[in-house]
């Protein structure tokens, strides 16, 4: 017979194999492939239980790369909200965005086997959410910062990509908090002063 779970053990036990799984996720190198068996050793849990909670690892995956968007998408928002201007918002985002793709640097670029793998076999509805909030995310930060960028949608999107590439890339050979400054004062109308 199944053991039961109350609530509170759900939850635990949930957070744990996510917790367990973004580690592999998040990690850049080619032999960061998990399998189930793996997984459920790391998360002390029998495998019966995983399928409990997911159906797949491919729902396992979509969950995390959708909850670490949600995340971002939030913390966009609230430095929407604390930006005094445009510049200075897209300055405190670089930065904000910087420390992100560190500790995820799927979000700019596709890294690690267990990623790759899990994209690939993820469904095409899987695969449109993802692109689907990762567009949301550069819409909502291109509307908040639109009246003020004097370069197209497209170069603004390229610069940032292109910058937070090379942080992914770890190519940090330039000061990366002055080049978001200068970035914010090339592409908006305003500048933003030294913090």
């Amino acid at each position: 017979m199944p053991k039961k779970f109350s609530h509170g053990e759900k939850e635990k036990i949930r957070k744990t194999i996510l917790k367990e799984y973004k580690k592999y996720l998040i990690s850049d190198e080619e032999n960061s492939k998990i399998s189930v068996d793996s997984l459920v050793k790391k998360a002390n849990i029998a495998k019966g239980t995983f399928y409990f909670f997911f159906d797949n690892k491919e729902e396992l995956f979509l969950e995390v790369v959708m909850e670490v968007l949600i995340v971002i998408e939030k913390q966009i928002e609230e430095i929407k909200l604390s930006s005094l201007s445009n510049s200075a918002f897209l300055f405190n985002l670089l930065l904000y965005l910087k420390s992100v793709v560190k500790e995820y640097p799927w979000v700019i670029k596709i890294t690690g086997q267990e990623f790759n793998a899990m994209l690939n076999k993820l469904s095409l509805e899987g695969k449109n959410q993802i692109n689907s909030r990762k567009q949301l995310l550069w819409e909502k930060v291109y509307n908040f910062i639109a009246d003020d960028l004097i370069v197209s949608k497209t170069v603004f999107q390229g610069l940032v990509s292109i910058l937070l590439l090379s942080i992914a890339d770890s190519n940090e050979i330039i000061n990366y908090n002055e080049s978001y400054r200068e970035l914010a004062l090339m592409i908006t109308n305003r500048s933003v002063g030294k913090e």
